[in-house]
């Protein structure tokens, strides 16, 4: 992404270009904070390119530009956020403006608890309201007991659901649950999805694929044929306890690893930040029935503070103190977990 020094200030002016261009336009007003000429440079897309066109291949392909700019630690978040909330916006107009439904049945669109992207469910439902199906859209994070309310009121034909991270993948199977005990159909995708294809065999709906313009086409196949509930594999026993234990005994967990690392000089900050991210991972992993789904996330965070160069040196003491903490609070149910934490620090090492 070009600096923002590098930005020249003249209008913008790319009627005939390729939509490429407008991307790579849009993109830099969204760095500059510039909402003007970002929603100038929209306006003339839209108007010579076709709606889906300019939502995948300038919107979408752009904001994952910029997540990627903002991973490598080259954009900041407030650029991220910008660029985000133009976009949402866009699309939460279009989805106002879309016609009425021509076709049969209804489609419920919604995040699962702790899902805050929006981007793509929203793009989702504005992409079937325009292929005439009736759509409702409930943004993001709805908790299951919520939801079930909601189901009540709305009584969809298919629920479609979005996660992109691990926990909320683990949000989204407790909803998947519900909603095959009340026989709603369910599709779903996201993120953690294509990184874990493994993660599918995990939830009980139909998985959408990992193109969003494809969307519209499978869920019409889901719509118009009898809905059938795919054999997934459940969490064995042995995580069942584990998972049980660690609920129970968390607390006391995270309690020992703080005085463990009390002489290390963690930054109390940092110290929050990876409890928090470690407990919720791992309950989900462990909900889910397979704690090696936690290497993409672990993988991610360690690239994620490399980029930033921000003290990746303290992550195998906190391993170690971790897994520590686990042996001494849990009883020997806990060696999947321990073992897991041991071939993490074999990796920082």
């Amino acid at each position: 992404i070009p600096r923002v020094s590098e930005v020249t200030a003249a209008p913008v002016m790319i009627s005939g270009g390729k939509l490429a261009d407008f991307r790579r336009e849009w993109v830099i007003a969204c760095m500059d904070f510039d909402e003007r000429r970002a929603e100038q440079i929209l306006a003339e897309a839209f108007a010579l390119y076709p709606v889906e066109q300019v939502c995948f291949e300038l919107l979408a392909a752009g904001l994952h530009e910029v997540g990627d700019g903002w991973y490598k630690g080259e954009i900041s978040v407030q650029q991220e956020h910008f660029a985000s909330e133009l976009a949402i916006r866009r699309l939460e107009a279009m989805v106002a403006a879309s016609p009425r439904p021509t076709r049969p049945g209804r489609i419920l669109v919604a995040c699962p608890a702790g899902e805050e992207h929006t981007f793509g469910p929203l793009l989702i439902s504005l992409t079937l309201r325009r292929n005439g199906w009736d759509v409702t859209y409930l943004g993001a994070n709805v908790p299951v007991d919520q939801l079930e309310a909601t189901l009540l009121a709305i009584k969809p034909n298919l629920v479609i659901l979005s996660a992109q991270m691990l926990i909320t993948a683990a949000s989204l199977q407790r909803t998947a649950i519900m909603l095959q005990e009340q026989n709603i159909s369910l599709a779903y995708g996201g993120r953690i999805f294509n990184l874990i294809p493994d993660l599918k065999e995990r939830i009980s709906g139909r998985f959408l694929g990992d193109k969003l313009e494809e969307t519209a086409e499978k869920v019409e196949r889901i719509m118009i044929r009898p809905f059938t509930w795919p054999e997934i594999k459940n969490p064995t026993a042995e995580y069942d306890d584990l998972l049980a234990q660690y609920q129970e005994r968390l607390a006391a967990i995270e309690g020992a690893v703080w005085a463990k690392l009390a002489s290390h000089d963690f930054p109390y900050a940092q110290m929050q930040d990876a409890n928090g991210y470690f407990s919720r991972n791992i309950l989900a992993a462990l909900s889910l029935g397979e704690l090696d789904y936690l290497d993409v996330e672990i993988g991610w965070i360690k690239a994620l503070l490399l980029n930033r160069k921000m003290q990746l040196s303290l992550m195998p003491a906190y391993t170690q103190a971790y897994r520590e903490a686990i042996t001494e609070n849990l009883d020997k149910h806990c060696q999947p977990l321990v073992n897991w934490l041991l071939k993490v620090e074999a990796e920082l090492a």
